[in-house]
Order: structure tokens, then C-alpha cells, then sequence
């Protein structure tokens, strides 16, 4: 038995290692973002704000662009994140984005967000907890690549 998880383990590793990357980016709110080319993708909304890709392994990263129009703060919105959470177990903040990190049930959510131009950009990574050390990378490179057009 395991042999069987080493092998399976072995295998999530290697897929991730050799990943084909490709940017996805959003024109109506101008932001990027590096996913897997092997992904599922959602159907895009109507209104064309994001898009939602899965791996079919527990991994859905949502990412999307929403005008300010309540006038939320960083902090208001950081707090809003963070009260979506069973339990929060990382979150910085700096002038203009957050990040907010924790447990959801069984999942792990990530949660980047960026206010520019009175828009608010999202990252949203959730996935097991069981699979933490598997989608490490996988959320640090989601996180480097996710960016505001300039």
C-alpha cells in the first residue's frame, strides 16, 4: 500500500514539474494570471469579470475583477475574507492588496486580492487539506503570476 501512495504521490509530482503553463488574461478588467493548460475551465460569465479553472484532483482557482462600488476598504475586504473562514492560519496586508490564508471545512483557501483604480482584483485558490504539500507550488506560482496590466 505504500508503494501505491509513493507512486500516486510521484506521479501528482512529475505533472506538476512538467506543467504547460499559459497566461490567462481578463481585457475587460486587464489582469493576468499563469494556469495549467491541462485545466478545466468553467464556462466565462456572461458579464466576462474572471474565469474558474479545476485540475479534477480538489484544486479550483477562480480569479476575477469587481469594481469598488460599496467603497470597501483593503481592510474592510481582508476582514470580509476572513470571516469566510473556519479558521485563518496566514494574512499580510500592504497599501493597496491582501492576502488571506486558512481553513474552510476540509479545504485550504487562498485568497490574493489587489485594489487598483478603484477595482478589486481576486485570487482565489481552494483545494484539500490532504493535498497541502502536492499544491504548494502550484499556489506560490499562481500567486507570482498574478498581476494588474499596467
Amino acid at each position: 500500500m505504500k508503494k501505491m501512495y509513493a507512486l500516486c504521490f510521484t506521479l501528482l509530482l512529475s505533472s506538476q514539474l512538467y506543467a504547460s503553463y499559459e497566461q490567462y488574461c481578463n481585457a475587460r478588467f486587464g489582469f493576468c494570471v499563469e494556469v495549467d493548460n491541462q485545466w478545466g475551465k468553467e464556462a466565462a460569465p456572461a458579464n466576462n469579470d474572471g474565469r474558474s479553472f479545476f485540475d479534477g484532483e480538489g484544486l479550483k482557482v477562480s480569479v476575477w475583477g469587481s469594481y469598488n462600488a460599496l467603497n470597501e476598504t483593503p481592510r474592510e475586504a481582508m476582514s470580509n475574507a476572513q470571516n469566510g473562514l473556519d479558521r485563518v492560519t496566514y494574512e499580510t496586508m500592504r497599501d493597496n492588496w491582501f492576502v488571506v490564508s486558512g481553513y474552510k471545512g476540509s479545504d485550504i483557501v487562498y485568497t490574493r486580492v489587489f485594489l487598483h483604480n478603484d477595482t478589486y482584483y481576486t485570487l482565489l485558490i481552494t483545494y484539500p487539506k490532504t493535498l497541502q504539500k502536492e499544491y504548494n507550488a502550484i499556489v506560490t506560482r499562481l500567486s507570482k503570476t498574478f498581476r494588474v496590466l499596467p
